[in-house]
């Protein structure tokens, strides 16, 4: 029998999945974070159980304090992946990018300056997300969340373990999303998603992807600014006013 003993969250309803203090001990056994992140890998609950335990709560809206509550140790990933989804799959959820884009660049920030074993910054603990987020995220996501879960796991340890590197392009890729670039924001969206479910199930060669697509997101970036700096749009304006217009 595991000796590993559930303390449940002292204001979370009961179906909140319980926590496991083993887990998050080690997370903060900061002489040796490589040993830290597989220690607590096998006692933090799945995404998808944590998905859909927070679907099925009733209530109007759920604070980022209690989705940390829920995810043992996997606290920047867990936050990076829910926001930046809405806008990744899209799913049908209006102004998601206006309201999400902020608190993406504080948590990737934050990631940045303290690395993983920190809690959320203040700002953002109590930031509501509406419930119905969560039970799209159930509807439309929660299949193939249970797919990759499969295929995906503690890697790479070397990458992995890098987590104020991997913040810094976290922080790169939310500027990108919040800026106002048409058909490009979902780009930087999907990447962080991709680099965030690296961190949740401290794959590095999964998070290597999304830093080799963060590259080429840069270069393609690059390649349309210069496009747009040699184009001459006063003579394309003339000649489809003088087309159109007589």
């Amino acid at each position: 029998m595991s000796d590993t003993h559930p303390v449940c969250l002292e204001h979370g309803p009961p179906s909140i999945i319980n926590l496991h203090p083993r887990g998050l001990a080690a997370a903060n056994l900061h002489s040796d974070p490589l040993m830290a992140t597989q220690t607590a890998t096998l006692s933090d609950p799945p995404f998808s159980q944590v998905l859909q335990s927070l679907a099925d709560l009733d209530q109007e809206s759920i604070t980022l304090k209690t989705v940390v509550a829920t995810v043992g140790t996997r606290i920047h990933g867990t936050a990076l992946l829910l926001l930046a989804l809405p806008e990744a799959v899209p799913l049908p959820i209006p102004s998601a990018s206006f309201f999400l884009g902020f608190p993406l660049l504080l948590i990737a920030g934050h990631l940045l300056l303290f690395g993983e074993r920190s809690g959320l910054p203040a700002r953002v603990n109590d930031l509501a997300i509406p419930r119905r987020m969560f039970g799209v995220l159930s509807r439309y996501v929660l299949p193939t969340v249970r797919v990759l879960e499969r295929i995906s796991g503690p890697r790479w340890p070397a990458v992995a373990g890098r987590e104020r590197a991997v913040g810094l392009a976290c922080v790169y890729l939310a500027v990108i999303l919040i800026l106002p670039l048409p058909f490009i924001n979902a780009l930087p969206a999907i990447l962080l998603a991709i680099i965030a479910w690296g961190m949740i199930q401290r794959d590095g060669l999964v998070i290597t992807v999304g830093l080799a697509g963060s590259a080429l997101l840069t270069l393609f970036l690059l390649i349309f600014a210069n496009w747009l700096s040699a184009t001459d749009f006063s003579s394309v304006w003339s000649a489809v006013s003088g087309k159109f217009i007589p």
